[in-house]
């Protein structure tokens, strides 16, 4: 089993609203290649070249979950041109029944569903050796998480926006959830019952006897353009740091602490 981060998450809102920073990430069980998430528009052109950095091409992803049909998560499937596309029925409904949520990207739905390449599931299938939906409801109404057996007996959720950062995991409420109170049921599940958590837009989570460790740190660079004065080619670093705990108790994470690209 290979659980590897192919871009992480990033927490944040800035005065311009919500960074759409998501987590994408390559589970290998076997011979089958499982990709959750695609990342938003600004991924993009850098998606191709993080696919082949961790080894694998995107053509060779067999099947691709969408954990919700949120434009972060989902707007980038045309990477992924041979994968089945499995996205929960619930969300699918809720996606297409014209639902006040500005985060569904308009005239999407149907460009999934035009690969002939989508099928709607209950979310609680397994998919693969090793390798379960988990419905994860309460950011979206039929969100699910991908539940993975790792080989060293550890349970590894990769949760998406169930649990989208080192906060909500530790104190149950979210924002941006479409039932708040179903939202706290799941993270209360998720502590439970996973071992390592891979949030939608944070670093990797431990939990272990209680407490949860942050494994990596992540690290962003914002560029301003060459001649763009009086910030000429200035650059910005932002920093989420990691804990020792976590990085010792993360075989997938890169002990350098990495970056998010």
């Amino acid at each position: 089993m290979r659980i590897v981060p192919i871009l992480k998450g990033f927490p944040g809102v800035s005065d311009r609203g919500y960074l759409g920073w998501s987590s994408i990430t390559w589970v290998q069980s076997g011979k089958v290649n499982i990709v959750i998430d695609t990342g938003t528009y600004g991924d993009y052109p850098m998606l191709r070249e993080a696919f082949l950095r961790a080894g694998i091409q995107p053509e060779a992803v067999d099947i691709l979950v969408l954990s919700h049909f949120h434009f972060d998560h989902v707007i980038n499937t045309r990477i992924f041109p041979n994968a089945r596309i499995l996205l929960s029925r619930t969300e699918a409904d809720y996606a297409t029944s014209g639902a006040a949520d500005w985060a569904i990207p308009e005239g999407y739905f149907p460009v999934v569903e035009a690969t002939r390449r989508l099928e709607l599931v209950n979310g609680n299938e397994q998919i693969a050796e090793g390798v379960w939906l988990l419905p994860t409801p309460g950011h979206t109404p039929g969100h699910m998480s991908v539940r993975v057996q790792n080989d060293d007996g550890r349970t590894v959720v990769v949760a998406a926006d169930a649990v989208k950062n080192l906060t909500e995991l530790r104190n149950g409420e979210v924002k941006m959830a479409w039932d708040r109170s179903v939202s706290r049921r799941t993270i209360e599940m998720l502590q439970q019952e996973a071992d390592v958590i891979i949030p939608g837009h944070d670093r990797i989570l431990h939990l272990s006897h209680g407490e949860i460790h942050a494994a990596e740190t992540l690290r962003i660079w914002l560029t301003t353009p060459t001649g763009n004065q009086p910030m000429d080619g200035a650059q910005l670093e932002l920093v989420v740091p990691g804990d020792e705990a976590g990085v010792r108790d993360c075989p997938f994470c890169m002990s350098d602490g990495g970056s998010n690209s």
